[in-house]
């Protein structure tokens, strides 16, 4: 900066709680002047706007992320140091990487593609699971999202283009991978992709395709340039890829009507996902609600919750409890109609506890609670919203004929919430 600028702007810095040892440095050859200070991650943001009003722009500020050892009480009072901590000027600039197409990202997009293309010829929901770890289209997705919340257009059209041409070469690479299996006689000539296992779910729009891409959306962005984002990528990943395949797969097997299908299907899907994220990413209204002490874990604890404790012992029990056992003794009991009623009706009053303990660790959902009839009102509610969540998850369920469908849109909505409060944790003075 300008030698006549330092007083000014070090004056500037020190009120700021978070900063600390402002220091002026060496001058430069071109008579410029140097400035460095310790600034917390959560008062990053708040400098980089400070010296904004002395025309420093953001690209001229350099930002070095140090490792410290604080003592745990102090840690507990101001959250400060916590490497799972993120500055918004970072995620610009990572954003802003991600919006250039690189070598290795496309042959992420192919690799995804064809593990899902051949999970989709066989029907295996496994491949297609396999599939959308390995797939990296979470960070266009989420660069366009930080394009449109930040008016810079032209980085949400190169973040738009590289997503674009990801899902392209994944297609291109699952039609390469059919066209080679069908020239080998490895696929039937008679195989009609929608009608397998899961050929349903990926030609069809429906409310639950919707409900996925949107929550999923919304975890996406939460998890954004996180140590545990790439897990919540998955959840993206699972919206695009799979109809991606089925759209290369049918151009392959030479059949229009399916490929068309799904490649709505995908369309839709990629919209519905980059408008939640773009949401998650402009709207802080909801913040009060994600306060839950529950989420001040590390990003290792991050991920066991949402691999070992949301899925495995939450949501996996429950989708075989309610969609599989129950929705199917109902159906040969009672009838369809009948037994999703009485599944989605079952599956919101088992979630009256659960409601019930969150008031221990979440301040708002405590503060509602406070009085018998907050109590009422609030598990009413819960319960309200459970049982609507249960039909969805029901039609998931007959729509796929699998319960990959409602698991993966049960593991979204239930990962949503634990997201957004570990990142709001790291993120917030509280």
């Amino acid at each position: 900066m300008q030698p006549d600028l330092v007083d000014a702007v070090c004056s500037a810095l020190v009120p700021i709680p978070g900063v600390r040892h402002v220091t002026r440095g060496a001058s430069t050859t071109d008579g410029l002047e140097s400035l460095s200070a310790q600034v917390d991650v959560s008062s990053a943001d708040a400098a980089i706007e400070r010296l904004a009003t002395f025309g420093i722009e953001p690209d001229d500020v350099t930002l070095w992320r140090v490792p410290g050892i604080q003592p745990l009480g102090w840690r507990a009072q101001t959250r400060s140091g916590e490497s799972g901590g993120q500055v918004w000027a970072e995620i610009v600039g990572r954003a802003d990487e991600h919006a250039e197409l690189a070598s290795s990202y496309l042959v992420f997009m192919v690799a995804a593609g064809i593990i899902a293309g051949i999970g989709v010829l066989t029907g295996s929901a496994v491949l297609i699971v396999g599939a959308t770890a390995i797939s990296p289209d979470l960070l266009p997705i989420s660069a366009t999202a930080i394009g449109l919340v930040e008016r810079r257009w032209q980085l949400a059209r190169r973040a738009t283009r590289v997503l674009l041409i990801g899902l392209a070469a994944s297609a291109a690479g699952v039609f390469a991978a059919t066209a080679l299996l069908r020239l080998f006689g490895s696929i039937p000539e008679t195989l009609v992709l929608a009608d397998t296992t899961i050929g349903e779910a990926l030609t069809q729009l429906g409310p639950g395709s919707l409900m996925v891409a949107a929550t999923a959306g919304v975890a996406g962005m939460m998890a954004f340039e996180r140590p545990g984002g790439a897990a919540v990528g998955v959840a993206i990943s699972v919206t695009t890829i799979p109809a991606a395949a089925h759209v290369g797969a049918a151009l392959a097997m030479g059949r229009d009507d399916p490929m068309w299908g799904a490649l709505v299907v995908l369309l839709s899907n990629v919209v519905l996902v980059a408008t939640a994220v773009t949401v998650a990413a402009s709207l802080p209204a909801t913040q009060d609600l994600f306060d839950d002490d529950r989420a001040d874990v590390s990003a290792a604890g991050l991920l066991w919750q949402i691999a070992v404790v949301t899925l495995v012992a939450t949501v996996i029990p429950e989708e075989l409890a309610f969609r599989g056992i129950l929705l199917g003794a109902g159906r040969r009991a009672w009838g369809r109609r009948a037994a999703v009623v009485t599944s989605s009706a079952l599956f919101g009053l088992w979630h009256i506890t659960p409601t019930l303990s969150t008031a221990a660790g979440n301040q708002a959902v405590g503060d509602a609670t406070g009085t018998t009839a907050g109590r009422v009102a609030v598990v009413l509610g819960a319960v309200a919203v459970t049982f609507v969540a249960g039909l969805v998850f029901c039609w998931l369920r007959l729509r796929s004929r699998s319960l990959l469908a409602p698991v993966l849109a049960h593991l979204s909505t239930n990962t949503i919430a634990f997201v957004a409060a570990w990142v709001l944790l790291r993120t917030s003075g509280h």
